[in-house]
C-alpha cells in the first residue's frame, strides 16, 4: 500500500479457524465503525481494509506507552493520572457510543503519539473476534507477531463477569479505574489488596488523593458490577462533581481568609502563579489542546473561584469538545458572580441551543438585548434559535438587526440568505449569499449555497460556476458535486 513519505502502518489479519461469513459480515461492521474514531484520535486510522481476507491496514503509532512510562518512573502524580484518566473516559463514550466495547484496557494498550502528543487506545477487541479467529499482526517492513495472546499481565484489569464471557461497558470502567490505581502505586489491585479488602484505606495510604477521588476509583473498580458506574459518562459527571466541591470549599476557606485580612493578617499572594496559569491555558486553547486548557482553568479556579472571566474561558474549550451541558455549567458559575455579564449570557445561550433547549436560550439572548441592544451576536443568535424552531419570519426579523449593528459579519449574511431560502425568496437569498461572499470570498458554503438560490431561480449555468469555485476552496465537498449535477440534468448535459 503506498502513501505519502511511505509511513510506517501495520497491516492486521484475523485468521478463521473456519470459514464463517458471519465473521467476514461482523468484520466489515466493525470498521466501518472504527473508521470515524480513528479520524477522531480516539484508536490508530483505519488506512484500508479488506472483508474478504479479514485484513485492516491501521496508522502505525510511534510513540511510548503507558507502561513503559511507569516502568521508567514508578508511578505517576495525581494531576498525570486524572488528567489521563479524564481523557480516556472521553475515548470511552465516543467508543461505547459506537456500541463498541474496547475489553482489553491496560498501560500497555495506551500509547501517547510521538508527534502530537495525543493519548491513544490501541488493540481494542473486534466483534469478528469472538468467533474464534487469531489475529496476526505485521509492521509493514517488519517481523511478523501474534497478538491474539492475552498478556500475562491482563488479568489485572479485568473483572470478573469479563472472564466469564460477559463482555458489557462497565467492564471497561473496572479497567480504567484498576489502571488508574496502578498510575498512582505503581501496584496492581490484587497486590494493593492481599492483607485487606478495604481499598478506599488502601488508597488513603498510599496517595494523596482527596476523598472523593477515592470514591470515585473504589466505585470504578467494584466486583459487583451493579455497583459500578455503568458508563463513561458518569464517571465524567461524578469527577465534576467532586471538583466543584473542592471549588466550592475553597471559596469557604478564602472567605475565612478574608476575615483574617480584616485582622491584620498578611494573606498569601497569588497573582502571579494565577497569571502564569491563565496565560498557558488560553495558550493552549490556541494549540486546540482543550482537555488540558479545561485542567490549567481548573487550577486557576482552585485558586481565585470568584474569577467569572475564568470561568467563562474555561467554557469555550468545553464547547470545542462538545461537552454542552459542562459549557452551561461553566456559565452559569460565571453568572452566579456577575449576573450581567454580557458575553457569559451569551455563552449560556450557546450551550442551551447546543443542547436543543432553543426557547430557553431565545429567553438568554433576549435578556441580552434588554441589557446592551447593539451586542449583535445575541441578535444572530436569537435567529438561529428561532430557525431551529420554524420561526422563519421572527428569525429573518433578528438576523437583520444583527446586519444592521454589524453589516461586515458575512456569517450573519449567510444566516439571512439561508432563511430567505426556507422562505422560498430565491433572489433575495441569492442577493444575501453575495454579500457574505464580497465579505468573504473563501467562504465556501455561501458559494454553494447561491448556487442552489441561482438553480431554483433557473440560471443553470451560473449556478455551476458557484458550485465549481465551491469544489476549488473544498476539494471533498461533495454536496456542492451533487447540486452541480443537478444543474448538469437541468441543462441536459449530465453524462
Amino acid at each position: 500500500m503506498q502513501r505519502p513519505g511511505y509511513p510506517q502502518c501495520l497491516v492486521k489479519f484475523l485468521k478463521l479457524e473456519t470459514n464463517l461469513e458471519e465473521a467476514r459480515e461482523r468484520f466489515s461492521q466493525d470498521m466501518a465503525v472504527l473508521f470515524p474514531l480513528g479520524q477522531l484520535a480516539v484508536i490508530p486510522q483505519i488506512l484500508a481494509y479488506y472483508p474478504e481476507r479479514f485484513c485492516l491496514v491501521e496508522e502505525f503509532i510511534a510513540g511510548e506507552n503507558l507502561q513503559q512510562t511507569i516502568q521508567s518512573r514508578q508511578v505517576l502524580s495525581e494531576t498525570e493520572t486524572m488528567t489521563i484518566l479524564k481523557e480516556i473516559l472521553l475515548k470511552l463514550e465516543l467508543i461505547h457510543g459506537e456500541n463498541l466495547i474496547h475489553q482489553n484496557i491496560q498501560p500497555a494498550n495506551l500509547i501517547r503519539r510521538a508527534v502530537d502528543g495525543k493519548l491513544l487506545l490501541i488493540n481494542l477487541k473486534l466483534s469478528a473476534a469472538k468467533l474464534k479467529l487469531q489475529e496476526i499482526t505485521k509492521i509493514d517492513g517488519g517481523e511478523t507477531k501474534i497478538q491474539g495472546k492475552t498478556p500475562a499481565n491482563s488479568f489485572n484489569y479485568t473483572p470478573e463477569e469479563q472472564l466469564r464471557g460477559q463482555p458489557r461497558a462497565h467492564n471497561d470502567i473496572y479497567a480504567l479505574g484498576a489502571m488508574a490505581i496502578f498510575c498512582l502505586t505503581g501496584k496492581s489491585l490484587g497486590e494493593l489488596q492481599q492483607d485487606s479488602s478495604n481499598l478506599e484505606k488502601i488508597l488513603q495510604r498510599e496517595t494523596s488523593l482527596s476523598k472523593g477521588k477515592r470514591a470515585i476509583l473504589g466505585k470504578m473498580v467494584c466486583r459487583d458490577w451493579r455497583g459500578r458506574y455503568q458508563s463513561a459518562t458518569e464517571v465524567l459527571k461524578a469527577l465534576e462533581r467532586e471538583r466543584k466541591w473542592r471549588v466550592r470549599k475553597k471559596n469557604v476557606l478564602m472567605g475565612v481568609g478574608a476575615i483574617a485580612a480584616i485582622l491584620f493578617i498578611p494573606p498569601t499572594l497569588e497573582f502571579g502563579r494565577v497569571v502564569y496559569l491563565l496565560s498557558k491555558a488560553n495558550h493552549l486553547v490556541e494549540l486546540e489542546d482543550y482537555h488540558e486548557a479545561i485542567f490549567i482553568y481548573d487550577r486557576v479556579l482552585e485558586i481565585y473561584p470568584r474569577s467569572a472571566k475564568t470561568w467563562l474561558q474555561r467554557a469555550y474549550p468545553l464547547s470545542k469538545l462538545k461537552r454542552s451541558e459542562d459549557q452551561l455549567d461553566s456559565c452559569s458559575e460565571a453568572l452566579a458572580i456577575e449576573p450581567n455579564f454580557i458575553e457569559a449570557l451569551n455563552c449560556q445561550g450557546l450551550a442551551l441551543f447546543d443542547l436543543e433547549r432553543y426557547e430557553e436560550a431565545i429567553v438568554v439572548y433576549n435578556k441580552i438585548i434588554e441589557i446592551k441592544a447593539n451586542f449583535y451576536q445575541a441578535w444572530n443568535n436569537k435567529g438561529e434559535a428561532l430557525v431551529k424552531l420554524g420561526k422563519l419570519e421572527q428569525a429573518l426579523t433578528a438576523f437583520q438587526q444583527a446586519s444592521f449593528y454589524n453589516e461586515s459579519d458575512p456569517i450573519i449574511w449567510n444566516n439571512r440568505g439561508k432563511t430567505l431560502f426556507k422562505l422560498q425568496e430565491y433572489a433575495q437569498a441569492e442577493a444575501a449569499y453575495s454579500k457574505a461572499i464580497a465579505l468573504e470570498p473563501n467562504y465556501y458554503y455561501a458559494w454553494h449555497s447561491r448556487g442552489n438560490a441561482k438553480r431554483l431561480l433557473g440560471h443553470y449555468q451560473r449556478a455551476i460556476e458557484d458550485y465549481e469555485r465551491a469544489v476549488s476552496l473544498k476539494n471533498d465537498y461533495y454536496e456542492a458535486f451533487y447540486s452541480k449535477s443537478l444543474a448538469l440534468m437541468e441543462l441536459n448535459q449530465f453524462a
